[in-house]
């Protein structure tokens, strides 16, 4: 039960620094997503849109979440 409390503790400190986070644009989602659509690697996208890899790796997992 120790375990369970303290993983919970961990998401609700996880949720207080993703508040305080830098969220992208629309527009700047939607060139990413047009991007990686189009067919383009991730690596590609983060060069043509100048958004960092982990923040467009992010971004799909939530769209993945979207479309289920």
């Amino acid at each position: 039960m120790a375990l369970t409390s303290e993983k919970e503790l961990d998401m609700l400190e996880r949720s207080s620094y993703i508040i305080g986070m830098n969220q992208l644009s629309k527009e700047k989602r939607s060139r990413v997503v047009a991007a990686l659509v189009e067919g383009n690697s991730i690596r590609a996208t983060c060069r043509m849109t100048g958004v960092a890899k982990g923040t467009v790796l992010k971004l799909l997992v939530d769209l993945g979440w979207a479309c289920d």
